[in-house]
């Protein structure tokens, strides 16, 4: 395992808004804490009116860039339910690999990068692969995986952020509508992440705390 990170920022329920906004949310990282604020939609460009003229293609990653001077923020996603982290199986850099839940170590492969997409979405980007939080084969039944694949303008790899009162929040995928769960039982790790029907319970709520800041 890599060593810790000497720079460890984790922010507590308290310092995340208790009445925040469900639904679409742009999420600003200080050293204080954050801002959320409701995202106005945003539509990619009417394409060209001239016919048989193609349209401006999209640049890669899809992402809106970072403003200036910004800082990159990393998080560490807990579940409420198990207290283990999103991580990458084995920590492992290929297209496919499964996200599980593990304790928290705070190594690259736990930590992830919130990406503004073009129209409000996030992407969640690992640190150690550069690659996306996604489900698997864009599929949209319950009880699919989740898994890490290269960032695309897909669905399937897009995701909101809907907070609780606790300060947890959910992620609902919007290719399936569905919400990230943990498959664990009695806290136990190593379990591949889901896909399942919003629920009132534990295993889909997530904590995100900062644990590295870079300028």
């Amino acid at each position: 395992m890599k060593a810790l990170i000497p720079l460890v920022i984790s922010i507590s329920c308290a310092l995340i808004p208790a009445k925040a906004p469900a639904g679409t949310v742009e999420i600003t990282a200080t050293r204080d804490g954050y801002e959320i604020i409701t995202l106005p939609s945003k539509h990619p460009p009417a394409p060209p009116e001239a016919k048989g003229e193609p349209e401006t293609p999209l640049e890669h990653p899809y992402c809106a860039p970072a403003a200036e001077n910004e800082p990159t923020v990393w998080h560490s996603i807990i579940c409420k339910s198990s207290q283990n982290a999103i991580s990458v199986s084995t920590a492992y850099h290929e297209n496919g690999t499964g996200i599980i839940e593990w304790e928290q170590h705070r190594t690259d492969d736990q930590q992830w990068r919130i990406v503004r997409h073009k129209d409000g979405w996030i992407h969640l980007i690992a640190r150690h692969s550069g690659k996306a939080l996604a489900i698997l084969e864009g599929k949209t039944e319950e009880n699919t995986g989740a898994i890490q694949w290269e960032i695309l303008d897909e669905d399937s790899q897009l995701w909101q952020m809907e907070f609780d009162e606790d300060g947890f929040a959910r992620l609902k995928n919007r290719s399936s509508g569905l919400y990230l769960t943990t498959n664990s039982k009695g806290g136990s790790h190593g379990r591949n992440l889901l896909q399942k029907p919003k629920a009132d319970t534990d295993d889909q709520k997530w904590l995100f705390q900062i644990v590295d800041i870079v300028e």
